[in-house]
């Protein structure tokens, strides 16, 4: 099937086919998929030879040297582990299955649970965790020498910086989390309305912000026809390739990406761009942890609705 100068970049136990099944599955088999890949990639964009990314991260003296699934590690070292997830991917393609449902139920589903929900009441936990992260002794300082103000108008015109918004940040510097207040004694219709206004000035100056080197692929409809387009542009099987040569340090190029992952012959377009282009942005998106976190929510709140 493969011409002999590519032989050397696919693994023994390499076969598209075991990656058609994505094409139908449900996102929650898609989130267990991208799960299973998401380190595996991550060390490979950071081209971590040592593996650090699988290091736990605590600053502990004691916890330093433990590797990042030491509680399942049987013995195995940080690259021994590697391999066994990149291996277990490539022969598996398509990991379906069945008892991940009643694993995302019995750990998630939970009315008291805010922790996955996509929108949920801000809790006392919440607020002390801002207050830790977000109130420093100068912004104290600040309030408390407006805070004496005669009318609340005044107050929010004296209080300068503190009138900027609190966001919650991820580790790459995106927002994770923002914090609104909503008067309830309005219309649930007012509320609606004042919510959609916020939300589009918001993704407007968000993404005014935001500068990418390369086209960057918005996944704002999370549906069957995304599913069918992360599928057809072959993100799992191009992940498993990857990673599999980044272990045995073969540079494999787009190109040959390309050639290995759309061998149909009647493929006129550009294969090394559609990997440039299409494929290898889905790859670093879909694994991203703010995205298997959005999708991970999106999974459970549609479970939360089915059995409530």
């Amino acid at each position: 099937m493969y011409s002999e100068h590519l032989q050397k970049f696919i693994p023994p136990e390499f076969d598209l086919a075991k990656y058609e099944k994505s094409a139908n599955i449900e996102l929650i088999y898609w989130v267990d998929n991208l799960i299973k890949r998401a380190k595996p990639l991550s060390c490979f964009l950071n081209s971590d030879h040592e593996f650090t990314v699988y290091k736990c991260n605590s600053e502990s003296e004691s916890e330093s040297d433990k590797g990042f699934y030491d509680f399942v590690s049987d013995g195995l070292d940080e690259r021994e582990l590697f391999e066994r997830d990149v291996r277990l991917n490539i022969l598996s393609g398509t990991f379906v299955d069945e008892n991940i449902h009643n694993l995302v139920q019995a750990m998630f589903i939970d009315e008291t649970s805010h922790a996955v929900s996509i929108i949920s009441e801000m809790n006392y936990a919440d607020l002390i965790s801002l207050d830790e992260k977000n109130i420093t002794k100068e912004k104290r300082e600040l309030f408390s020498t407006v805070e004496q103000s005669r009318f609340p108008s005044d107050l929010e015109k004296n209080l300068g910086e503190l009138n900027n918004p609190i966001y919650s940040y991820s580790v790459n510097g995106e927002i994770d989390l923002s914090w609104l207040k909503v008067d309830m004694s309005c219309s649930d219709s007012e509320i609606s309305t004042a919510f959609n206004d916020w939300l589009k000035q918001h993704r407007e100056k968000e993404e005014s912000l935001i500068k990418t080197k390369r086209r960057m692929h918005k996944l704002k409809k999370i549906n069957k026809t995304a599913f069918r387009k992360w599928h057809d542009a072959k993100v799992l099987a191009y992940i498993d390739l990857v990673t599999w040569n980044f272990l045995n340090k073969q540079k494999i190029t787009s190109i040959n990406l390309g050639e290995i992952l759309f061998p149909d012959p009647r493929i006129i377009s550009d294969k090394a761009k559609m990997i440039d282009d299409t494929t290898k942005p889905y790859a670093e998106r879909l694994t991203s942890n703010r995205f298997i976190r959005r999708v991970g929510k999106i999974v459970v709140d549609e479970k939360r609705k089915k059995i409530s």
